[in-house]
């Protein structure tokens, strides 16, 4: 959550690129080194719904992934996973920050097609580059 990919997730360009998975566990290996930390093994849907629900709370409520796993790591996230991986994304959002008493801030539909323009602007600009 605090590597350069999630970073470069955070930001809106990532929607208009396309990057394989291998390319971007190279990267963060290239980063931090190749590790064999944790004897703790998640399942493909887990770590699928995990990695799923946080980039949709940082791409829908506009913040940094690293923000919102402050707010819930992995381990708690994880076990959730049970009772919330039937739900859509945004009330499985809302009730994480319900239950751990935190608010959220969603962008209201003016904002939401404000940051789409944006973002579509951004990567017409790099095409004509």
């Amino acid at each position: 959550m605090n590597s350069d990919v999630a970073a470069h997730l955070d930001t809106s360009t990532f929607a208009n690129e396309a990057t394989a998975p291998d390319e971007a566990f190279d990267l963060i290996d290239k980063q931090y080194g190749a590790s064999t930390y944790g004897s703790e093994r998640y399942s493909a849907d887990e770590l699928y719904w995990m990695g799923y629900l946080y980039r949709y709370w940082a791409y829908v409520y506009g913040t940094r992934s690293s923000n919102i796993y402050k707010k819930i790591g992995a381990r708690d996230l994880r076990t959730l996973y049970p009772a919330y991986h039937t739900l859509d994304p945004a009330q499985a959002i809302e009730r994480i920050a319900e239950a751990r008493g935190f608010s959220l801030a969603p962008l209201t539909l003016d904002e939401q097609v404000e940051l789409l323009r944006r973002i579509r602007a951004k990567h017409a600009k790099r095409r004509t580059a």
